[in-house]
């Protein structure tokens, strides 16, 4: 059986002084690894952007699953889902470093990079 339900989340609001208009307000939530934030012309607009980002947020940690390949240089590279819909990276050798990310989601994430090798799902 589905049912519905209403959940609340405690969110942070905050005025932009001196920001352009659309960038006014920032709503954000949580602070691991980053929050995630949305920015809007009013404090409603700032919090339902920030509504649409939880959400995909929830549906890439419910449905995304990581993508690996492997560089040239012999490091295994994993793609993940972000919460912003896209997908971060991390370079795993003898250090695992997360610097860079994709707008695509994790399994379109290295389909053209150059020097990698996919590693197929199994």
């Amino acid at each position: 059986m589905t049912e519905e339900a209403t959940v609340r989340l405690g969110v942070t609001v905050q005025r932009n002084e001196g920001s352009h208009r659309s960038r006014r307000y920032t709503a954000y939530f949580g602070s691991y690894p980053r929050s995630i934030e949305a920015e809007g012309s009013t404090a409603a607009e700032a919090k339902e952007r920030l509504t649409a980002m939880l959400v995909t947020a929830i549906t890439a940690i419910r449905d995304g699953k990581p993508r690996f390949a492997r560089d040239d240089d012999g490091s295994v590279m994993v793609a993940v889902p972000n919460a912003y819909g896209g997908s971060v990276h991390w370079r795993v050798n003898e250090t695992a470093w997360g610097g860079t990310w994709d707008s695509r989601p994790p399994a379109e994430a290295f389909g053209d990079c150059y020097h990698m090798t996919l590693i197929p799902e199994r």
